[in-house]
């Protein structure tokens, strides 16, 4: 091409590119709605009317902020959980001190065990010591657990029943005795002690938010949020928990869904930790003086050790991996 033809080729482009530019808004119209826009932009009853919705919209999002750090707050003092708190979610009717003595009886019963078993009287303190202080500690948040997954696959039901009762012009505090008499447990246990805090004075939203702190799980937060905006904005408390009831059975069918994707991963954590058990075991009861080195040198008892410990992260470390939050 001419090298004197691309200026004015060039100029013609950029000049065609403005025209369109200023000609295609008119033709699609989308200027005659930039000017009605404006045009109610500039009206004083439209004007009002917006500024309200966005105060409303502030207020919202104020409350919910609050909310969220109130409950924010309330997770951050109980992070480190003692053993009464533990105990308390878990709903296992034990003092501190009983859960001491049965951590004591469980280590002296293991470790005569092993005692009895390898006649070495430091791997048996060792094992004693240990299992002492894991598996109550791992009974009791198992437990826990199990209360939790109880908790929310009852929620639904309980707020289905809210909704209902709000509908048919009940208050919030007789739904929730409603609930106490027909959802199972620990639904049943902790609606009606809302309903109790209630008659002790309490307000709706300081007896929910005790909620999170004996249930600190995502749903359990998600209804005090709900019952703590409603208080502060107002607004349809049947229209919320509707849809928060739909919310938790969402995520309960998610759960499922990513628990049935990772039991691959969570059948090779167990293959994994169990096959090394099982050869040991075999070899033991098929070649035992192949073994005994294993049990009666403190070479074998420290390559045991390392062993169990290797084998233990690993299993860990699938077990997270498998994992996942909502």
């Amino acid at each position: 091409m001419n090298s004197s033809l691309v200026l004015p080729l060039l100029v013609v482009v950029t000049l065609a590119a403005i025209a369109l530019a200023v000609i295609l808004p008119r033709l699609t119209g989308e200027s005659r709605t930039d000017k009605r826009r404006r045009a109610l932009i500039k009206n004083p009853a439209v004007s009002k009317q917006s500024r309200q919705e966005r105060s409303r919209e502030a207020m919202r999002r104020q409350a919910i902020a609050e909310g969220l750090r109130d409950l924010r707050k309330r997770g951050e003092a109980k992070k480190d959980l003692g053993i009464e708190t533990l105990l308390e979610q878990a709903g296992l009717p034990w003092s501190k001190q009983q859960f001491q003595l049965y951590s004591l009886l469980v280590g002296l019963v293991l470790g005569l065990v092993v005692f009895i078993a390898l006649r070495n009287i430091y791997a048996a303190a060792a094992f004693a010591g240990l299992t002492g202080w894991i598996v109550p500690k791992w009974y009791v948040k198992r437990a826990r657990a199990k209360r939790f997954a109880a908790f929310v696959a009852e929620l639904p039901n309980a707020l289905d029943i809210l909704v209902r009762g709000v509908r048919a012009g009940l208050g919030p505090n007789q739904c929730f005795e409603i609930i106490g008499r027909e959802t199972k447990e620990p639904v049943r246990s902790e609606f009606l002690a809302i309903s109790e805090a209630q008659r002790y004075g309490l307000s709706l939203s300081d007896a929910v938010q005790k909620l999170t702190e004996r249930m600190p799980i995502s749903e359990a937060n998600f209804f005090a949020i709900a019952i703590v905006l409603q208080s502060k904005t107002g607004g349809k408390l049947a229209e919320i928990m509707d849809g928060l009831s739909k919310v938790v059975r969402q995520r309960k069918q998610m759960k499922a869904k990513i628990s049935a994707y990772s039991a691959e991963a969570k059948t090779s954590s167990g293959i994994i930790g169990a096959l090394p058990v099982f050869v040991l075991g075999s070899l033991q009861y098929s070649s035992p003086d192949y073994v005994a080195p294993l049990w009666n040198t403190n070479v074998g008892l420290m390559g045991l050790a390392g062993a169990v410990c290797w084998i233990g992260l690993g299993a860990f470390i699938i077990k997270k991996m498998s994992n996942f939050e909502i």
